[in-house]
């Protein structure tokens, strides 16, 4: 598809899909075509591409933030924070490797 037809699809500006596209190609999920007869297409099939190979490739590194709380107890609710949103950051990876885009379809 080109990316004029897949931003029509997803409601969005072709430039958008654009940008989101150059990514996936550099992750090597996707390869382009120029030409008459071009467009994207995928590197492998549907059912060998993971939304968390997806998501790993758009989603921005995870930073550590140093907290700093000359308070124990704000120290102590930001490190219970933390911990909780890392088990919940975990469990989407997990949920998002066992999904394929071959399931969505």
């Amino acid at each position: 598809m080109t990316s004029e037809q897949l931003a029509s699809c997803a409601g969005t500006n072709p430039v958008v899909v654009r940008r989101i596209l150059g990514v996936l190609r550099r992750a090597d999920l996707c390869v382009s075509a120029r030409g008459r007869s071009g467009g994207w297409t995928l590197t492998r099939g549907p059912a060998e591409i993971t939304l968390g190979d997806i998501h790993a490739a758009l989603a921005p590194p995870e930073t550590e933030d140093a907290h700093t709380h000359t308070c124990k107890i704000a120290g102590r609710l930001d490190d219970r924070l933390d911990q909780a949103l890392k088990r919940a950051s975990r469990s989407m990876r997990q949920e998002l490797d066992r999904t394929t885009l071959a399931d969505l379809v």
